[in-house]
């Protein structure tokens, strides 16, 4: 059984439910007001996305990537993954907001996604991969060293603010420390991966 289809299978389903019954939205984004009331927002927020385009670039990204770290290093341990990186994504969130003073509500799979990412930089740090503007293959180290200078910058000088910057690079850094552990048993091991 995939996790990584299962869970794109969760998304889609609760994005319907958002589409039906629009009030759902408000008991399952993360709001850092209600953190300590709604404990549950941590994870279930990890579901729910506010555009159909959020919907579709963290589902292909997770697609891709997640059906190979799944592959690679287990069921267990992918879904461990997703799920320490998507909370540590809103834990980052939630201490940025209290730095600002107002909560701001968040949602999607973006921080866990960014994870997935961190774990696979420290296990195939030199996985080609293409992003977007730049025309040619680049190694995913790579990727990730213009990726959090981008995420910086965005949050020091407000650009896309309505994007959760601050999950992205708490998702990322949590994904990097687990796939620090993960390296020993599996970054040697011979892989083949079959979409």
């Amino acid at each position: 059984m995939s996790y990584t289809l299962l869970i794109i299978g969760i998304c889609l389903a609760t994005y319907i439910l958002e589409l039906i019954w629009g009030q759902f939205v408000y008991y399952i984004a993360f709001n850092p007001a209600y953190a300590l009331n709604m404990p549950w927002q941590f994870i279930t927020s990890l579901f729910a996305h506010g555009s159909f385009m959020h919907l579709f670039i963290n589902m292909y990204v997770l697609f891709f990537f997640g059906t190979k770290l799944e592959n690679w290093v287990g069921s267990s341990n992918f879904l461990k993954v997703f799920f320490i990186s998507g909370v540590v994504g809103n834990i980052a969130h939630l201490v940025y907001s209290s730095f600002l003073g107002y909560p701001i509500i968040s949602m999607g799979a973006s921080g866990a996604v960014c994870g997935i990412l961190g774990a696979l930089t420290i296990l195939e740090p030199d996985m080609k991969i293409m992003l977007f503007p730049i025309p040619i293959p680049i190694n995913l180290s790579t990727a990730m060293v213009l990726f959090v200078i981008f995420e910086i910058a965005c949050i020091l000088f407000s650009i896309l603010p309505t994007i959760g910057h601050d999950a992205h690079l708490g998702g990322l850094f949590a994904g990097l420390l687990i796939g620090k552990m993960l390296e020993k048993k599996y970054k040697n091991q011979y892989y083949i991966y079959s979409s």
